[in-house]
């Protein structure tokens, strides 16, 4: 099941999967001329957002469209909803894969990486995994709220739904961005946040948004 709905999902996304490629392309060029550590950050956001892109394809739509599957006909798949939630979350994953090859080419040839975010080697592995699982489930859950806002007859109210699930996203991305990035020094002064509170944080987030993602899903 899981390769039928990767094939679908790669006929769907193969401009998104070049565009991919061709950033990693130009991020070992730029690395070339102006150092990885520079790039770091910057291309790391990129791949975040980038791989939320497929979401509303991956977790399906009201409406069955070309490009999208009908989350009626997921829902009525001979298969366990939590675990087809799961299935869907791995087929998020799938479009962090350049992201983790990038990171891999960069612990090769060597990069301060994990320096950059004060992480050992199973640390950063760990907290990379996490943050990106946060990223699919934000951007399902981002998904579905958006279909929400067109319900509503009020323009008062497709307004704050729209602001509301957009703020709730940047929220929880800077709560992570101020536990990882060292640039954010600024906010945290020289309190040095534990590991371990770092990864616990993180679960607490995808705790939440796999709580409120399955309850929409499920429900819209």
């Amino acid at each position: 099941m899981i390769r039928h709905f990767l094939w679908f999902d790669i006929k769907q996304n193969k401009i998104l999967l070049i565009i991919l490629c061709f950033l990693l392309l130009i991020f070992y060029g730029f690395g070339q001329t102006a150092g990885f550590e520079d790039a770091i950050g910057m291309w790391f956001l990129a791949f975040l957002v980038f791989g939320t892109i497929p979401s509303s394809g991956i977790i399906g739509a009201n409406v069955r469209s070309q490009q999208t599957i009908s989350r009626k006909y997921l829902l009525s798949l001979p298969i366990n909803r939590v675990r087809l939630l799961f299935i869907n979350i791995l087929r998020g994953l799938f479009f962090y894969v350049p992201l983790y090859f990038l990171v891999a080419t960069l612990l090769i040839f060597d990069v301060k990486i994990l320096e950059r975010f004060e992480l050992n080697l199973i640390e950063f592995v760990i907290a990379l995994f996490l943050v990106t699982v946060w990223f699919v489930l934000g951007g399902f859950h981002y998904s579905i709220s958006f279909e929400g806002v067109s319900k509503h007859h009020s323009k008062f109210f497709r307004f704050f739904r729209f602001f509301w699930s957009f703020f709730q996203m940047a929220f929880e991305a800077a709560i992570i961005a101020l536990l990882f990035f060292d640039d954010f020094d600024l906010f945290t002064g020289y309190f040095i946040i534990p590991v371990f509170l770092k990864i616990l944080v993180l679960l607490v987030l995808i705790s939440n948004r796999f709580y409120w993602t399955k309850r929409l899903w499920l429900n819209n």
